[in-house]
C-alpha cells in the first residue's frame, strides 16, 4: 500500500513536471497552480488599469470570473482523482488557456508570463533547507527589483504566512514605487515610530510631507534625527529639506510648519 508520503511525493513530480511541459503556453501554469491551490490570484483588466484578484471571491461577483473558476475547479477534481494523467491535464489546460482573454481581457493577458512565473516558482518542490518563506522573499525580492510593484503587492497578498516585518517593509517598498503614500500612511502610522525600520520610518516622513501631515512629518522627522546618525540618515535629511523646504520651513532638530 502506498503511503501519503510517498502519494505527495509522486504529485509533487507530476505537478513540476506539467509546469515544465506548460512553460510555452502562456497562462499555463497559471492555471496549473490555480487548480493545485498553489495561487488564486489572477490578472484582470479593469476600467483603466490591471488589478490582481483572488479568482475565488470575485467568482461570486464577476460572472466571467465565476465561468474560469468552473473551469479551474473542474480541473481541479481531475488533478487529484488523475494525478498521473499529464496528456489529459495538458490538454485541459490548453483548452482553458485558449479562452483566458474571454474572462480577463486583453491587458490583463500580457501579464500572464509574470504570474506564469510566480507559479512556476511555486510549483516547483522547493530545494532541502530552503523554506517556503525563503522562496516567497527571494521572488519578492525579484519583483521589487524589477519593479513590478502591482505584482509584488499580488503576492504578499497571497503570502499571509510570511513574517511581519518581511511583508511590511516590502509592502511599503511597492507602495512607494506606486506613490501611494495615502496607504503608506495608513499602514505605518499605526505603529509606533521605535518599531519601524529605518527605511518604513524615512517612507513615512516622506509620504506625510507629499500628504502636508506636518505634524506626523514633524515627530517622524525628530526620531529620525534621534535614532539614526549614518551618512545615509543624514542624506535622506537633506533630501527632505531639499525637496520639501520650498514648500515647509524645516529648520534644525527636523521642526517643519508650513511657511
Amino acid at each position: 500500500m502506498v503511503g501519503d508520503g510517498e502519494l505527495e511525493k509522486k504529485l509533487g513530480s507530476a505537478l513540476a513536471s506539467l509546469a515544465e511541459k506548460l512553460a510555452s503556453q502562456r497562462g499555463g501554469r497559471l492555471v496549473l497552480a490555480l487548480a493545485s491551490g498553489a495561487l488564486s490570484l489572477v490578472p484582470v483588466a479593469g476600467a483603466s488599469v490591471v488589478e490582481y484578484k483572488n479568482l475565488y471571491a470575485s467568482a461570486s461577483t464577476d460572472e466571467k470570473l465565476s465561468q474560469l473558476a468552473e473551469h479551474v475547479i473542474q480541473l481541479s477534481r481531475i488533478l487529484q482523482d488523475h494525478a498521473n494523467q499529464l496528456e489529459l491535464l495538458f490538454k485541459m489546460i490548453v483548452d482553458i488557456c485558449n479562452s483566458l482573454n474571454l474572462y480577463l481581457g486583453d491587458a490583463a493577458v500580457s501579464k500572464l508570463e509574470d504570474i506564469d512565473t510566480i507559479a512556476d516558482s511555486l510549483l516547483r518542490p522547493p530545494t532541502p533547507y530552503v523554506t517556503k518563506e525563503e522562496l516567497k522573499l527571494d521572488r519578492s525580492e525579484i519583483l521589487l527589483e524589477e519593479k513590478q510593484y502591482g505584482l509584488l503587492l499580488a503576492l504578499l497578498d497571497e503570502s499571509p504566512n510570511l513574517r511581519t516585518e518581511h511583508s511590511r517593509l516590502f509592502r511599503v517598498k511597492a507602495l512607494y514605487g506606486l506613490g501611494r503614500f495615502n496607504d503608506i500612511y495608513i499602514t505605518l502610522k499605526k505603529e509606533p515610530l521605535q518599531s519601524l525600520s529605518q527605511e518604513e520610518l524615512e517612507s513615512l516622513i516622506w509620504a506625510c510631507f507629499e500628504l502636508s501631515y506636518i505634524v506626523d512629518a514633524t515627530q517622524g522627522l525628530l526620531y529620525h534625527e534621534k535614532a539614526f546618525s549614518s551618512p545615509v540618515a543624514n542624506l535622506f535629511r537633506r533630501s527632505i529639506k531639499t525637496r520639501f523646504g520650498g514648500k515647509y520651513k524645516i529648520g534644525e532638530g527636523g521642526k517643519a510648519k508650513d511657511e
